[in-house]
């Protein structure tokens, strides 16, 4: 799984490479200050059988990001969440939503 985080006084964004995922099958949450990254999809047929794939990856946010503030989106195949920084630091739970606009 490819992944590129950029952490500027700005902004904080995470991309991680989908592409062998629908958006449908991805999921995106925060716990506290863990941003929690998952894709799955069940078995699918290929050229040599069938394969399924899932995957987990936490971020620690840094504390100047506002959560309450988080997007998601999915764009050419990357999964991209950003937040930008305004010195929140509540912990907050809440899931993500990720647009659909065709799969």
């Amino acid at each position: 799984m490819v992944y590129h985080v950029v952490n500027t006084s700005e902004k904080f964004v995470v991309n991680v490479n989908a592409s062998q995922f629908k958006p449908s099958e991805l999921e995106v949450n925060v716990t506290g200050r863990e941003l929690i990254v998952t894709g799955k999809h069940d078995a699918r047929a290929d050229e040599h059988g069938s394969i399924s794939r899932s995957f987990t990856r936490t971020y620690s946010l840094p504390d100047d990001v506002a959560v309450e503030n988080l997007v998601a989106k999915v764009v050419d195949g990357k999964l991209v969440i950003e937040g930008f920084k305004k010195g929140s630091t509540k912990s907050v739970t809440r899931s993500i939503p990720i647009p659909i606009s065709s799969e």
